[in-house]
């Protein structure tokens, strides 16, 4: 038998059967917690921009896809772009600055950003950067910025599938920018 007892986070359930096997009982298991996830529209005036980045290794090949919608819940624009060399923190940051400069070339500038990913968003709310890398595009968003009523929030991976199947597809090296939702695969019109 071993002299320490070792804790774990998580016991997945084959490891919780194999346990109880050998009749080593699991103290404290926490139970699951659910979390509703649900996507809001946003309210009239404003359009909701939810972003994501995607990378094939870190760093590799990589792509941000995104999607902006109006208070009634249609389409704007969806987009997938490719990005030949990137990590997952430039990936989110690059889709963010290319997709608010478009939102200022077609007079978007009341927009609710959602991302997933917590470091961006930190970055973006704090307005100073930690990765020197990632100090162009960080500078080059906050100039445009000046002209936008934006408010940026974080939201879960399961909040974003649409954004995140998005940047998926710019990794694999798709690139599009659609208006109407017919243009996008079905497997994204079933997000």
């Amino acid at each position: 038998m071993a002299s320490e007892i070792s804790t774990a986070n998580r016991v997945s359930e084959g490891d919780l059967q194999v346990l109880q096997n050998l009749g080593i009982s699991v103290v404290n298991q926490r139970p699951m917690k659910v979390q509703v996830v649900r996507w809001l529209r946003p309210p009239s005036g404003r359009l909701k921009l939810n972003l994501d980045g995607s990378c094939r290794g870190n760093p590799s090949i990589g792509g941000g896809g995104g999607i902006l919608w109006n208070h009634e819940g249609s389409l704007v624009f969806a987009f997938s772009s490719f990005f030949y060399s990137c990590t997952n923190n430039k990936a989110e940051l690059r889709a963010v600055v290319e997709r608010i400069e478009i939102c200022c070339q077609r007079g978007h500038f009341f927009i609710d950003l959602e991302c997933d990913s917590l470091v961006v968003v930190s970055w973006l709310v704090g307005r100073y950067c930690t990765v020197w890398y990632l100090w162009d595009f960080r500078d080059q968003l906050m100039s445009p910025l000046e002209g936008f009523e934006i408010t940026i929030m974080h939201l879960s991976k399961e909040g974003n599938k649409v954004a995140d199947e998005l940047a998926r597809c710019g990794a694999l090296g798709e690139e599009f920018l659609v208006s109407e939702v017919a243009q996008l695969t079905r497997s994204l019109q079933g997000l």
